[in-house]
Order: C-alpha cells, then sequence, then structure tokens
C-alpha cells in the first residue's frame, strides 16, 4: 500500500507542472459542451436527462472536437480555431432552425448562392441570446493571451500519447455503449431504423451531436447508393399496395386546356375567407372561390423537409416526398422523375417555370430541367424595373408574366413561383395596405400584410389573364409552397383562435375545375400531383405519384408531415391504412435517393 501511494505522489508531482495545460484542456472541453447545451435549450430540446447516458455522450462529443489538443506540443490555441468554427455552426443551425425546425444540411453550408437577398430574414432571425454562444470563446482567447500563453508548459510526445489514448479509450468506451445497448437502439447507426431519420435535433438532443454529425456523414456519403433487392422489394411492395383506382374523374380532355401552376411563397389557409377590422385579407381569392367552376381543399397538411420552398416542387411536380436528410434540389437534382411537365409533354404541351429571382436560387436551373420543364425564364429575362430583397416584386413578376404567357405556344404548362411573401415578410411602405389591429404580433402583422399585398397581385394577375382571353382556356392551380415562419408562436396561436386556426395548412385551389367544391377532409401534399392527374385527364400516364387524389373512394382523410406528425382522422383510420400512408416517407426516401427510375 505504501508503495502505491509513493508512485501516486511520484506523478502527481511529475504532472504537476502540467496543471495549466490540463486547465487549459478542460476549459476547452467546457465550451465545446456548453455550444452544445445553449443550442438545444433555445430550440427547448434540452440535453435528455431521461437515458442517463445522454450527458456522456455529449460530452464524449466535446471530447472529440478537443482531441487535436493532443496532436500539437505547441500553439494550442488552434483549437481556438475549432471553436469558434462550432460558435458558426450553432448559430447557422440556430437561424436555419427558427425558419425550418430542423438541422441545417451539411451541403447547404456549400449553397451560398441561397443566400442572396435573404440578408433581412436572416437578421430577423437572431435574437440577443445568440449572442451567448461566442462568449467563451472570447474569454479562453483572453486567457490564452494574457494568461496561458505564459503558463502552458510543451508535453513530451510521450505524455501526449497517454494522455490523448485515455481520452480516447473514454470516447470508444462510451459511444460503443450507447450504440449497442438494447435499450437505445435506435442509436445505433449501423441500423437504419434511428431517431435521426425523424427529428434530427431530437435526436441530437437524446443522443449527441457526434451521432447526429456521423448519421448526416453517412447519408451523405450514401447517396446515389445502388438500391439493393431487399430495398426494392419493399418499394414494389409498397407501390403494388398502392395501386388505387384513378378512373373515377376526368375533368379535362387531355390537351384541351393550358395549365397555370401558381406556387404562392409561404401561403396558409387561414388568411382566405377572414378579415381584419372589417378589411377581408385576401379578397381576390375570395373572389376566385366563389366561382362556379372552382375547387378548394383548405386543409392541406404540409410535407417539406430539408430542402424547404424546392421540396414543394419535388412534391407537386414528381408526386414523391423528400428525403429524410438534405436538400433533393441539390444531392438528387440529376435524377430521374415522373412528372406532370413530362406527362403534358406526351400529349404536345410546351412547358415553362418562370421565376422572379436568380436561376441558382435552390439549383432552379438544373431541377427545372429534371422536372420536365423545357426552360427557365428567371430574373435576368425580366425588366427589372421593381426588385425588392429577394427578388422582382410578385406584382411586377405577375404582371410581366401575363404577357409571357399570352406569347408562349400552346398548350402549355407555367409552372411560377412568387416571392414577396417569403419571410421576413417585409414591404416597401407603399405596399403596406392591411390595417392591422395594435394587439396583432409583429410578425403576424407583417405577414398579413404580406398576403393581402400578393392577393392583389393574384387579383390583377388573374384579370390580365381574362382580358388576355387566357383564362377560360386554362387551368389555374394555386397553393402554398409550405406554411409562414412564426417567431413569436405562442402570440400567434393565441392571437388566431378568433379564426378558430389551431394547425398550420395550405390551401389547393383549382381555378376552372369544371366544379365549384369544397374538399374539407384532411389531405396531404402527396395528394396534389395525383388529383392534378385526374383533373388533367392523365390517368394512363405511368407514374401516379405516392398519394391519393381526392376524387378516390378510398382516400383516406389523414396525412403525416416530415417530422412524423399526424393530421386527420387518426383515429377512424384503419391501423394498416395509417401505417401504409406514414411508411410512403421510408419508400419515398428509398426512390429519391436511390434514383429509383433511373436505375430502372
Amino acid at each position: 500500500m505504501r508503495t502505491f501511494f509513493l508512485r501516486c505522489k511520484f506523478l502527481l508531482q511529475n504532472l504537476l507542472p502540467y496543471r495549466y495545460n490540463l486547465l487549459f484542456f478542460l476549459l476547452f472541453t467546457t465550451a465545446f459542451y456548453y455550444n452544445f447545451w445553449l443550442f438545444l435549450d433555445i430550440v427547448e430540446q434540452p440535453i435528455s436527462t431521461d437515458i442517463p447516458s445522454s450527458v456522456f455522450l455529449h460530452i464524449t462529443s466535446a471530447l472529440i472536437l478537443a482531441l487535436p489538443y493532443f496532436l500539437m506540443r505547441r500553439h494550442k490555441e488552434i483549437l481556438l480555431v475549432v471553436l469558434f468554427l462550432l460558435n458558426f455552426y450553432c448559430i447557422s443551425n440556430l437561424l436555419y432552425y427558427r425558419t425550418y425546425f430542423t438541422l441545417l444540411p451539411f451541403d447547404s453550408f456549400t449553397m451560398v448562392n441561397n443566400l442572396n437577398g435573404l440578408g433581412d430574414s436572416i437578421l430577423g432571425s437572431f435574437r440577443k441570446v445568440d449572442w451567448f454562444f461566442p462568449i467563451p470563446s472570447v474569454l479562453l482567447l483572453l486567457s490564452y493571451l494574457f494568461f496561458f500563453r505564459k503558463t502552458i508548459i510543451p508535453e513530451s510526445i510521450r505524455l501526449r500519447a497517454i494522455s490523448g489514448s485515455v481520452v480516447l479509450a473514454a470516447i470508444v468506451i462510451t459511444i460503443g455503449y450507447n450504440l449497442f445497448k438494447d435499450r437505445n437502439q435506435v442509436s445505433n447507426l449501423l441500423s437504419e431504423e434511428n431517431e435521426f431519420r425523424y427529428d434530427l435535433v431530437e435526436g441530437a438532443s437524446t443522443y449527441g451531436f457526434f451521432h447526429c454529425w456521423v448519421y448526416q456523414a453517412k447519408s451523405l456519403l450514401h447517396e446515389q447508393a445502388q438500391m439493393t433487392a431487399a430495398e426494392k422489394r419493399i418499394v414494389e411492395k409498397w407501390l403494388k399496395d398502392n395501386k388505387k383506382d384513378m378512373s373515377p374523374v376526368t375533368v379535362h380532355e387531355v390537351g384541351s386546356k393550358n395549365v397555370i401552376f401558381l406556387i404562392v411563397e409561404s401561403l396558409e389557409s387561414f388568411p382566405i375567407g377572414n378579415s381584419l377590422n372589417g378589411t377581408e385579407i385576401t379578397p381576390n381569392l375570395n373572389r376566385l372561390l366563389k366561382d362556379e367552376s372552382c375547387l378548394y381543399a383548405p386543409h392541406v397538411v404540409p410535407q417539406v423537409n430539408g430542402g424547404h420552398s424546392s421540396d414543394a416542387q419535388l412534391i407537386f411536380n414528381a408526386g414523391m416526398l423528400p428525403p429524410h436528410t438534405g436538400a433533393a434540389c441539390f444531392r438528387y437534382a440529376r435524377n430521374t422523375y415522373f412528372t406532370l411537365a413530362k406527362a403534358l409533354k406526351e400529349k404536345g404541351y410546351n412547358t415553362h417555370t418562370m421565376l422572379g429571382g436568380n436561376a441558382s436560387f435552390w439549383n432552379q436551373g438544373v431541377l427545372t430541367k429534371q422536372l420536365g420543364y423545357d426552360d427557365l425564364i428567371a430574373v435576368d429575362q425580366y425588366n427589372c424595373d421593381e426588385y425588392y430583397e429577394m427578388g422582382l416584386t410578385d406584382s411586377t413578376f405577375l404582371a410581366q408574366s401575363v404577357e409571357k404567357l399570352k406569347a408562349f405556344k400552346q398548350p402549355f404548362m407555367a409552372q411560377m413561383i412568387t416571392l414577396s411573401s417569403h419571410d421576413p415578410y417585409k414591404l416597401p411602405n407603399d405596399r403596406i395596405y392591411l390595417k392591422v389591429p395594435a394587439d396583432c404580433p409583429a410578425d403576424m402583422a407583417a405577414y398579413l400584410n404580406a398576403i393581402h399585398y400578393v392577393d392583389q397581385c393574384i387579383g390583377r394577375f388573374v384579370q390580365g389573364l381574362r382580358s388576355g382571353g387566357l383564362l377560360a382556356n386554362t387551368v389555374l392551380v394555386i397553393t402554398g409552397d409550405h406554411d409562414c415562419n412564426k417567431r413569436q408562436p405562442a402570440q400567434w396561436r393565441v392571437y388566431a383562435k378568433r379564426w378558430n386556426v389551431e394547425t398550420a395548412l395550405t390551401p389547393f385551389i383549382v381555378v376552372n375545375g369544371n366544379r365549384q367544391q369544397t374538399y374539407a377532409p384532411v389531405m396531404g401534399q402527396i395528394d396534389i400531383y395525383p388529383s392534378l392527374i385526374s383533373i388533367l385527364g392523365l390517368q394512363k400516364y405511368q407514374w401516379h405519384g405516392l398519394g391519393t387524389s381526392i376524387f378516390a373512394s378510398e382516400k383516406t382523410p389523414f396525412a403525416v408531415n416530415a417530422r412524423m406528425h399526424e393530421f386527420g382522422a387518426a383515429q377512424s383510420a384503419a391501423p394498416n391504412i395509417r401505417e401504409h400512408i406514414k411508411s410512403a416517407w421510408n419508400v419515398s426516401d428509398l426512390m429519391v435517393t436511390r434514383d429509383y427510375f433511373g436505375k430502372q
């Protein structure tokens, strides 16, 4: 026993000179952990205490970032670069989360072109609490400059190897235990069934950021992987079970009508039909709904994911759900898809995409070609007489588009994408027409004014189509790409009660659908594609999508969003039907990431 104590004393005496080295390392590790803790606390997904290993997994993530400490004999301050990069990572993800409620995909860090015109939106997402991220970094920098630079002693290779091995062993044991123990098997990154597939933030909260990074990296590295025989059987069985009767409705003989698909930025259903201080929020859309040939479905569940607006284009055009991670418009833009535009081109249509922004936004230049459009008419082909924030104002974009539409060879399909109601819903002062009560939350007031303005632009657009002789010969589809960004969700919920609004839903409007009908049950965005297949008489086209036409007798009023939240008649839907609809997410992920149609 005496020998043991003598050895311990000898070890302490030898390590004592390195006490400031150890302190510096521990401070760095604590700073890394602090960033994880602060991020998860701000997004209200605090580090889980239900699973004891969660705290250790977050410490492990911090230790992994601190490992370079043992590679350097001198210049330990290089770790400050890693710490400041982590600050940037956390703040970037926080800003992204406040809009999209998930983590920023790895490949999105390269999408710098998407930042054009988003300055106000980014600044509007900042909160005072965000400044707490770099505080430890700045303090560590100052402490190094004025203290540690003079007190840290260069360690020998042997000491660094021993110390690094001890830390690495702790990391391996912690991760290995968590990966393979039964009660935490959902965190097993070797398994396809893990929590990160459905909620990256919740997964990071429970199992640590290292697990999350590995999952994201694994998804990125495995893109365009070959579909295995087992995966192909899963897809084909699901598609066989999904066969539905598409024959009940043919509204138009194919080729008899032009098609304009107007995708309105952040358009939700609740402003439609409602008023503020006696003023209709959307008087022009309200007027369209009274048309005897207008179909209206107000309860569409948004199903976009990491690609947000571009995901909506994939859903509407190809009838497929977005992948679990990443933006399909970048990672899978060159895949083969069967789409509405391609179906119509087979019938002699000319197809166009029209956008008041840059062609680089969400990789539109590549995506629209793969979705079957002949060309992309972007901002450089318009007169930029009213350019604001992200691109042309909807007023000039829609007005100029009427003239372009009249010049198109008929029949045509035109996909049109608006921008003026994009977060932060900022309009020039001379375009703010709606008087909003003082008790309305600020961002809701901005949103309602933006929608009121866009509604006026749509009204003039429809009148332009009518006076130009196009409207009578055109099926006009209007929908929202996704719900709006709510920076004050609690205040929104309270204020929206006056309109009995509880859930963020988008509208699906079809003008010249040849029947006045309101489809009140819940549907998903994935159901829009097969519904248009029916309306446009394209039942013989080879691909009917993963959704169900609202005209099909077996349509179930049930939908699931990207976070696996259920909407509609979950109680009345048969369990096998519910599971079939939910499993469409996994099936679509396989089809998109493996380029199912391109490798048939």
